[in-house]
């Protein structure tokens, strides 16, 4: 299927059901998610962005500065988003149509330089010396959601970490994670209780690595 949305530009879908979807990235309201139908109906849209109000950025920087990861909760209608290069993260649920809010917890906003270039046709949301790699990558069980993050500058680090934040689905941080070797993506087995890293070689090819947790 193929969705055209007027009003909000997605970084990130998942489905609900067949007929109903839940999207992260910008609305244009300013809100971060919106929640829709297979008719491409907008049904609810709510939580601000980080710079719903910073009139440095139009609706297409705030779009490419507010991508992100988004999960769901395995049985029940529940959802957590990271925004890239932040320790922004937002816990929330859809109920009767609506999208509620359980908990964000946004403790770094992206650094990140709107430019808009070539008379109008070309955005982007650039990172400067002072841009924090942030949240990686999320994942989830029906537990917890485990978020690769890291608090060194992009430039030191770009997009790796060993250190693994977990949260359960009320937005609580549970525990924290550090791992030997620094992981570019994670994945965890709920059932055997197993987390795996993606990492790199000496020689630059890929390896993944299980954990037990």
């Amino acid at each position: 299927a193929k969705y055209k949305l007027q009003e909000m530009n997605i970084s990130r879908l998942v489905p609900i059901c067949d007929s109903l979807y839940i999207g992260g990235g910008f609305h244009t309201s300013g809100s971060q998610y919106a929640l829709f139908n297979k008719d491409g109906q907008i049904l609810d849209y709510s939580i601000d962005v980080y710079n719903a109000k910073d009139n440095t950025f139009d609706k297409f920087t705030r779009y490419l500065s507010n991508q992100g990861d988004l999960v769901k909760h395995p049985h029940q209608n529940k959802f957590a988003y990271s925004v890239n290069f932040s320790s922004n993260i937002d816990f929330f649920e859809v109920q009767d149509f609506k999208i509620k809010l359980i908990k964000s917890l946004r403790w770094k906003n992206p650094v990140l330089k709107p430019l808009i270039e070539g008379n109008g046709t070309m955005f982007s949301a650039t990172p400067t010396e002072n841009t924090e790699t942030g949240y990686i990558n999320i994942c989830s069980t029906s537990q917890y959601i485990y978020a690769l993050h890291s608090n060194k500058y992009l430039y030191e680090n770009w997009r790796k970490s060993t250190d693994i934040f977990v949260f359960d689905w009320e937005g609580i941080p549970i525990r924290r994670y550090i791992l030997p070797k620094e992981a570019y993506y994670i994945a965890v087995n709920e059932k055997l209780q197993r987390l795996y890293a993606a990492v790199k070689n000496e020689d630059s090819g890929w390896s993944i690595i299980c954990y037990n947790i």
